[in-house]
């Protein structure tokens, strides 16, 4: 299993330092450059498109939880409530640490959010970038490939 491995390192690195293929045409060669440079743009794009549903997934649970709070909070208001209706210093205290805790929630939430929108446009930058250098390399390639075959006819 490492030798395969070891194998397919060892023919992409010398596809990447211009060496060519096993035949050594230097069509195949081309033809190795295109595809590897084809590949690379597409990984970037799912890379970045699997990053995107870890942070779609991990916003999901962060509102789940603060939903879970509120619930639990509402709770505690109204078992204060039912367990003392005619406390008003006691109602008025639950409600403003009610009130309290339900703005630390939502600016916890909104600090998060603009963490993840700040690494989501950070990785969409590098996904973006990747796969133009890529397709950059790829068009010279298939540009290479063409010349070759109009000379050769």
């Amino acid at each position: 299993m490492a030798t395969t491995s070891k194998k397919t390192t060892t023919s992409s690195q010398s596809r990447r330092n211009g060496s060519s293929s096993s035949n050594g045409s230097p069509a195949a060669a081309g033809t190795a450059a295109l595809f590897e440079a084809l590949g690379e743009s597409a990984e970037a794009l799912f890379s970045a498109s699997r990053s995107s549903t870890e942070r779609a997934y991990r916003l999901s649970q962060a509102a789940l939880a603060d939903i879970q709070a509120g619930q639990r909070d509402a709770i505690t208001l109204a078992r204060k409530w039912v367990e003392a209706p005619l406390d008003l210093l006691g109602w008025y205290t639950a409600i403003i640490e009610t009130t309290v805790h339900t703005q630390q929630r939502t600016a916890e939430s909104a600090r998060k959010l603009w963490e993840e929108l700040a690494q989501a446009r950070d990785e969409a930058r590098d996904a973006i970038t990747a796969s133009a250098r890529a397709n950059w390399r790829a068009g010279q390639a298939a540009f290479g490939l063409a010349r070759g075959a109009i000379t050769k006819s």
